[in-house]
């Protein structure tokens, strides 16, 4: 899958890399990239949003375990983590990438069926990933 990453840096620079943490909707590290021939991909919301440094971008490939959703059905067979000692539940990035997935394709027809979705009684969507997404969670799947 032939991607793109904007505004970090003209190259894929490994000593910039961060491991995945959980958070709420997003997880901190890894890499945010959008397929190249993208429909809406990163560079449009950008642009429509006035969001986001654009100055930047490089290409890159992916190979490995890719996880895609395209459905609410997809979205329910991630794992999910409490958070905090409230309601509020995410999905488990860490333990995505433990169990083997390199990489999380929200495609455009999965971002519009999930965007607004509630599930588990909880917080857990794709609410904030506002484009086609690759998140990309192990370095080594990169090809550059």
């Amino acid at each position: 899958m032939k991607l793109i990453s904007y505004g970090n840096g003209d190259e894929f620079d490994l000593s910039m890399w961060n491991e995945v943490k959980n958070s709420y909707s997003k997880p901190h590290g890894g890499l945010w990239t959008s397929p190249i021939d993208s429909k809406y991909g990163w560079k449009n919301w950008c642009q429509d949003n006035e969001f986001g440094d654009l100055s930047t971008s490089f290409q890159l490939e992916i190979k490995g375990n890719v996880f895609t959703i395209t459905n609410i059905d997809d979205l329910k067979n991630m794992p999910t983590i409490k958070l905090c000692e409230t309601w509020f539940y995410s999905i488990d990035f860490e333990l995505m990438k433990k169990n083997g997935i390199d990489a999380i394709y929200l495609t455009d027809i999965g971002e519009v069926k999930t965007r607004y979705v509630l599930w588990y009684d909880a917080n857990i969507s794709f609410y904030g990933w506002d484009c086609e997404t690759v998140f990309i969670m192990n370095k080594d799947c990169v090809i550059t």
